[in-house]
Parts: C-alpha cells; sequence; structure tokens
C-alpha cells in the first residue's frame, strides 16, 4: 500500500499514531493493498487535538473522511473507522462491477 503524509503530519507523536493506523488499515484490505493508495492530510485543531482527513484510493473508487486524535489512539474504534471508509471504497468497486456486467451482458 502507498502512504503519503501531507503537511502537518509529521510531528513525532501523531506521525506515530498515523503509521499504526497505516498498518491497521493495509492488514484489513489484505492482498489488495498493493493497489491502494491511502493519504493523510492534517485537516484542523480542536481541544482534544489534531483532526486528520485519509483519503482511501483504487482503481476503482475512492472514499475519504476524518479521523480525529483520539479516535487514532483506541485500536477498536479505529479499526471501526478504518472499516468504515474502506467500505466505501468496495461499494465503488462493486457498484463499477456491476456496471461493466450489465454493460457487456446487453
Amino acid at each position: 500500500m502507498k502512504v503519503i503524509y501531507g503537511e502537518g503530519t509529521r510531528q513525532p507523536e501523531q506521525f506515530r499514531l498515523l503509521e499504526n493506523a497505516s498498518a491497521k488499515l493495509e492488514e484489513h484490505i489484505g492482498h489488495s493493498a498493493a493497489n491502494v493508495t491511502a493519504e493523510w492530510e492534517r485537516e484542523s485543531d480542536t481541544p482534544r487535538g489534531p483532526q486528520y482527513r485519509l483519503r482511501i484510493s483504487d482503481p476503482t473508487g475512492e472514499s475519504a473522511g476524518s479521523i480525529a486524535t483520539d479516535v487514532l489512539g483506541w485500536p477498536n474504534l479505529l479499526r471501526a473507522r478504518l472499516g468504515i471508509l474502506w467500505d466505501g471504497v468496495l461499494q465503488q468497486r462493486g457498484e463499477k462491477l456491476l456496471k461493466d456486467l450489465m454493460e457487456t451482458s446487453i
């Protein structure tokens, strides 16, 4: 999986959390990870810490969402959030495959 860390994501403590989240995402994706790009951007600062935007893409689609620093530190919450974002990519993949199948059967 290709991971891109944008500006504002390189503070040591938060960067470790983002690297950990990227590793969990790659583990969740499995064998499809070779075709996936994950892009992290610092979105804003909140009273609880920085908030990041994660964009996950592959050749068939993309999904993006915000992840707060406190979520990065909670494995179960992080796993759920990453799963929701990856499901968005899979939904687009399924829709594309269905469309292609419908076009070839006409």
